[in-house]
């Protein structure tokens, strides 16, 4: 799998849990914040490996 269809699987999965969080539910926003653009999360992890 190359790294454009990584990302699009990341940012359909994203939109996804995205639609499922409560919107006013600013504890569940930040999560899925975390989860994506942490240090450990999704994106951090994708963009790392494009290095190697």
């Amino acid at each position: 799998m190359d790294i454009q269809e990584q990302l699009e699987e990341l940012r359909t999965s994203t939109q996804a849990k995205l639609k499922e969080t409560h919107v006013d539910n600013a504890k569940e926003l930040q999560e899925l914040r975390v989860q994506v653009l942490g240090k450990k999360g999704s994106l951090t992890e994708l963009l790392k490996g494009m290095k190697d």
